[in-house]
């Protein structure tokens, strides 16, 4: 992976778009920002929407769950993506 360049749109959802399941460890590999804030837990981006889903976490650090599903949530703004030093 880390020969390919870093996509536009990518997701770790299998259905949505920019699916690539060879990119699973996005958090491993890459440093992924909106408006200049870096962002963790992140499951979806989308450079070209300026769109990014992460899983919701509460104010103690805890996932927010409801059901047996993780919340997500939607944090727009200018996405930068950027792989990150060894």
């Amino acid at each position: 992976m880390m020969d390919q360049l870093i996509p536009a749109v990518l997701s770790i959802e299998e259905g949505e778009p920019g699916f690539r399941p060879d990119w699973q460890d996005i958090a491993f590999n890459l440093n992924i920002f909106v408006d200049g804030v870096e962002q963790r837990n992140v499951v979806s981006y989308s450079c070209n929407a300026g769109l990014l889903k992460r899983l919701q976490v509460s104010e103690d650090g805890r996932f927010i769950v409801e059901g047996d599903q993780v919340v997500l949530e939607t944090i727009h703004g200018t996405v930068e993506v950027l792989r990150k030093l060894k």
